[in-house]
């Protein structure tokens, strides 16, 4: 699980980072976000969930409705390596999945290790491949914070939930989470409510309610 666990979260902020830096980060966002399907595809693959109609169709209308929500459009380059890095993001993240649909016994507190494992990887690529940029105090706090708080949590969240729960609903339910944050960036008043904004919600809302309707299995 640790092992496991490490090229997860590594594997996907990683190739993430690698990839923004070939191509816009809606862009890489967007394929980043194949990863749901990858991750059904992955479960009925090896046996471990039965892919029904409904979960195919929810998947199909949740990334069709993240793609409006996040609009690459205009901003899309052809990069193989970029477009190669944000692939392995979203299927280092769909592995992780699957595996832990296969191997649930593990606590999900256990986010934390891999994770300070994960960073201390990190820490020696960076003093190995790149330059290191002083930072202030305040770039320091916000960077730990960010860490701790916004993905620790959600990693810790996301492990609890996938080892417990229908790991098929719950990945189609992740294509929310492109809309939640624009719809925050609403609030805030920083960006505007656009048709294809409002088009992404219903398509992202219609294929949840498609994919975690109780039916029989």
């Amino acid at each position: 699980l640790l092992i496991t666990g490490v090229i997860g979260i590594l594997g996907t902020n990683a190739f993430n980072f690698i990839a923004i830096t070939r191509i816009s980060p809606a862009q890489a966002s967007v394929i980043a976000y194949l990863w749901p399907m990858m991750a059904i595809v992955l479960a009925a693959a090896f046996g471990l969930k039965r892919l029904q109609l409904r979960h195919g169709i929810a998947v199909l209308l949740g990334f069709a409705g993240a793609v409006l929500v996040i609009n690459p459009f205009g901003q899309a380059t052809f990069d193989v390596l970029g477009i190669g890095c944000a692939l392995l993001a979203g299927l280092s993240w769909a592995g992780y999945t699957t595996y832990r649909m296969v191997d649930n016994r593990g606590p999900s507190d256990a986010v934390g290790i891999y994770s300070l494992v994960a960073a201390v990887v990190c820490l020696i690529a960076h003093s190995q491949l790149e330059q290191t940029h002083a930072m202030s105090a305040i770039q320091f706090v916000a960077i730990l914070g960010l860490g701790i708080a916004p993905m620790g949590l959600a990693n810790a969240v996301w492990d609890y939930g996938i080892s417990r729960g229908d790991a098929r609903s719950l990945s189609i339910l992740a294509y929310g989470t492109p809309l939640v944050a624009t719809l925050l960036l609403v609030v805030l008043g920083l960006t505007a409510v656009t048709p294809l904004l409002l088009i992404g919600a219903v398509l992202i809302v219609g294929g949840a309610a498609i994919g975690t309707w109780p039916a029989r299995d």
